[in-house]
């Protein structure tokens, strides 16, 4: 449960790029939702629809409940496999998922976000971050951000024209 809850670091560096990221009247994207915390929070913060979704069973359930149990009405969830999902075109995505499979589907993270949209990703052990940067920038992406806590990493890029 602590990945979902915000204690730990990848939920709290995931956040705090959030915070300044999700502008009113966007569309979103939880990638691996886990508890929904993210969702929940891009949609408290202005977002006009969040799109939740994660491989497992559980996860699925447990975020419906949490966006129930906060009064938000704009986050759809769905159990989907990353691989699989067809994408539609978002303002942002936030992925806090492994850093192999941030690379393996960097491609489809860009080709899902509009130009000039933000990809925040976590859930990188700091050995990871060179391999997980190489991926972005040659997928399309610039760094605009990078935070740390211990031996995570958090990215924020921007989707280039």
């Amino acid at each position: 449960m602590s990945f979902g809850t915000g204690y730990h670091a990848t939920t709290r560096l995931a956040s705090a790029l959030l915070l300044d990221s999700v502008a009113k009247g966007e569309d979103w994207v939880d990638a691996g939702t886990g508890t929904g915390v993210l969702a929940i929070l891009a949609s408290k913060i202005g977002a006009k629809s969040v799109f939740a979704f994660d491989i497992d069973e559980w996860s699925v359930n447990n975020t419906i409940e949490n966006i129930e149990l906060n009064s938000v009405k704009n986050v759809t969830v769905d159990q989907s496999d990353l691989n699989t999902l067809q994408f539609s075109l978002y303002d942002g995505i936030v992925a806090n998922i492994f850093a192999n499979i941030l690379i393996e589907n960097m491609k489809k993270f860009s080709e899902a976000i509009k130009t000039d949209g933000v990809f925040i990703c976590t859930g990188i052990l700091k050995y990871d971050k060179e391999r997980v940067l190489d991926a972005a920038i040659d997928n399309g992406f610039e760094l605009f951000e990078e935070l740390n806590e211990d031996e995570w990493v958090a990215y924020k890029f921007r989707k280039k024209l």
